[in-house]
């Protein structure tokens, strides 16, 4: 239903459009620049379940949209008084996206996998054919889980949101064999290995060790965000390597790289952006060449994140109906603020409103686990009686 009252919009102003079908959101963003497109759309709700579908959108050049942009359209919507079209324009089926996207992933892969046991995750989205696909022709050996096209399925126990089942399998079936979790529309991923999770901050620090080694990390700095391990941006700071946080969202991290003309940046959620090879967070791309660095250091990823410390961090996230409101109660903050105080220089806190759900989340981190869920809790039941 929303695509086709997309589609009828972009045509009714004159506008032509290419519609690809069940593809991931890093694939959209890469096609419309090799396609020379003035923007792509994506109809998601990311890792979040169906019923959060929005829309996506990039620019010509693959980049989200700014805030201030997004804004910018809001308002001009909600002030048009009626619409008046010239010429309709056309909508063309774009059958070989899911290709043209495998090949432009394998087109940065100068490696063989073969012999390397692999399990997909794909979150019942639109990692399902390309993920497999991709994994198979670098000589992989392939398990998949959550492999197909199932809208009322996505995300729901699986993915890299809901990473329980994908951990008890990682350590009970399939022993050594790396197993990556995408998210619905293939923007994140989390890996396991004998059980042993590595999110988003950990494959962040493998990525920023191996460009750092191939002179390829720019001012050896990495963008992560608030949400980052502090455990992280200690280990890096060991190897030469400054963390920059931006505030939480992909985007953000982007427009920090952008800004700062660096490499690498991600969120410990999953999303990485690589920006020598994609303009926006690639789950795939970034299992791709995390495989590829495992294969050239001939090294497991625990190997190759064990110089990552990791502080003990709790994450709450609490129903809210208004969580722009809660996050701003006077109680909250207030309690807040003395917890900060209380944990000093050994842990922080950070709350925020959801961006894509009627949620506050919650972020205590610290050294003693006992302590800092304890102040989770009593934090988290504030936003509740809010």
């Amino acid at each position: 239903m929303l695509e086709s009252a997309f589609i009828c919009g972009v045509l009714s102003a004159g506008a032509d459009c290419l519609t690809a079908g069940v593809i991931p959101t890093p694939a959209v963003s890469a096609l419309t620049v090799l396609k020379g497109c003035g923007a792509g759309v994506v109809v998601s709700a990311s890792h979040n379940p169906g019923e959060y579908n929005g829309l996506k959108v990039f620019d010509s050049e693959g980049y989200k949209l700014s805030e201030g942009a997004e804004r910018e359209l809001e308002y001009e919507m909600a002030a048009m008084q009626e619409f008046i079209g010239g010429k309709p324009g056309r909508v063309y089926r774009y059958d070989s996206a899911q290709e043209d996207y495998v090949g432009h992933i394998l087109s940065f892969c100068g490696f063989d996998l073969s012999g390397k046991e692999i399990l997909l995750d794909c979150a019942y989205g639109a990692m399902y054919e390309v993920a497999p696909e991709v994994f198979r022709r670098l000589g992989a050996q392939i398990v998949t889980a959550a492999c197909k096209s199932c809208g009322e399925l996505i995300n729901a126990g699986c993915g890299a949101a809901n990473t329980v089942k994908a951990r008890d399998l990682s350590r009970r079936l399939y022993g050594k064999a790396a197993v990556f979790c995408y998210d619905g529309d293939g923007d994140r991923v989390i890996a396991f290995q004998n059980g042993e999770a590595f999110d988003g901050d950990r494959l962040l620090y493998i990525l920023a060790l191996h460009l750092k080694k191939s002179g390829r990390l720019i001012k050896n700095t990495v963008v992560g965000t608030l949400m980052s391990n502090c455990g992280l941006e200690k280990s890096l700071a060991k190897e030469g390597i400054t963390l920059l946080r931006a505030d939480v969202g992909d985007r953000n991290v982007l427009e920090l790289m952008r800004r700062e003309g660096l490499t690498l940046g991600g969120e410990q959620s999953g999303h990485i952006v690589l920006s020598e090879y994609a303009r926006t967070g690639d789950g795939l791309l970034t299992s791709v060449i995390v495989m590829g660095i495992c294969q050239k250091e001939k090294a497991d990823l625990r190997t190759l994140a064990a110089g990552c410390e990791y502080y003990p961090q709790i994450l709450l996230s609490v129903p809210n109906s208004d969580p722009q409101a809660a996050v701003r109660d006077g109680r909250l903050i207030e309690k807040a603020e003395f917890f900060d105080k209380e944990l000093g220089d050994s842990g922080r806190i950070n709350i925020r409103a959801s961006g894509t759900e009627p949620k506050v989340r919650i972020m205590v981190e610290g050294a003693d686990e006992g302590e800092i869920r304890a102040l989770a809790e009593n934090l988290a039941e504030i936003v509740r009686k809010y």
